[in-house]
């Protein structure tokens, strides 16, 4: 694998990852030193976006799991 190709997949991951982490990202953005930035401003829209076109689903379904499976034990 090439150093493009391995660019590539890492921002690919990237992607995915802020794709189906919006909600985690959005929180961290308004807990960091980037709280009430355009920073913010965009992972609140992102996070936004996502839930309308319900990209948030997985993500809420493995928490929901996760916290089944810890309340369980």
């Amino acid at each position: 694998m090439t150093a493009r190709q391995r660019f590539g997949l890492a921002l690919l991951v990237c992607f995915v990852a802020a794709l189906f982490g919006a909600r985690p990202l959005a929180g961290w953005v308004a807990a960091s030193a980037f709280a009430g930035t355009p920073v913010q401003q965009a992972a609140d829209a992102w996070l936004d976006l996502t839930g309308r076109v319900g990209l948030d689903r997985p993500y809420d379904a493995l928490r929901r799991t996760i916290h089944r499976l810890e309340d369980a034990h």
